[in-house]
């Protein structure tokens, strides 16, 4: 019997690589209309580069399963 692992979300062993960077609303709420969309697009770009670094580590390491994080878009609306 074959026992395979993963993990959700952050890979402790990469440097910088959080793909859970938010952004508060209080934050979002205190920008002028001009940068709030600047703002939301710039750090999901980032979280969106992250998972993908985390992707390519994980395929090096032959880690098969990786749950996404659920905050990869900030102040996107959650079904509930």
């Amino acid at each position: 019997m074959k026992i395979r692992f993963g993990y959700v979300a952050n890979a402790l062993g990469l440097w910088d690589a959080s793909p859970s960077k938010t952004l508060t609303f209080a934050r979002y709420s205190a920008l002028s209309k001009s940068e709030r969309m600047d703002k939301l697009k710039i750090i999901t770009a980032q979280n969106l580069q992250h998972t993908k670094r985390i992707l390519h580590s994980n395929i090096a390491h032959e880690i098969g399963l990786y749950r996404f994080s659920s905050s990869l878009v900030p102040l996107a609306p959650t079904r509930k």
